[in-house]
């Protein structure tokens, strides 16, 4: 969630300045809130296996993103698996997403695009 907190902050300030650095970081926690609260509430779908999925794949990539991922970046990750009550084999397949979203070629809009549109419709 600081992700989003820091992402809505930085928007926020060069928007708005301080000021908006202020609102950008509250929306940005709302809004990691919201996501949450949102994958929670899924249940055992494959709607969530998909969510989980492209959760933790653009996570890895967002972490790829400065060429390193830091020790602190993974244990924000798996900070999460424990947030979200994942099972020894959600957490495995969380992993594997993970590792995925580092991947050189790893298609970030493909994957975004995959969760809005499960059926490709």
């Amino acid at each position: 969630m600081w992700l989003l907190i820091l992402a809505g902050a930085v928007v926020g300030w060069l928007l708005g300045g301080l000021g908006g650095l202020a609102v950008g970081g509250l929306l940005g926690f709302f809004a990691g809130r919201v996501l949450l609260e949102w994958a929670l509430a899924i249940g055992r779908s494959g709607l969530q296996e998909q969510f989980l999925d492209t959760t933790f794949a653009v996570m890895g990539a967002v972490c790829k993103a400065d060429g390193r991922v830091s020790r602190e970046e993974i244990r924000l990750a798996e900070r999460y698996f424990d947030l979200l009550a994942l099972s020894s084999e959600q957490r495995q397949a969380a992993r594997e997403s993970f590792t995925r979203g580092k991947c050189v070629g790893f298609d970030l809009y493909g994957e975004v695009r995959a969760l809005i549109n499960p059926a490709g419709m």
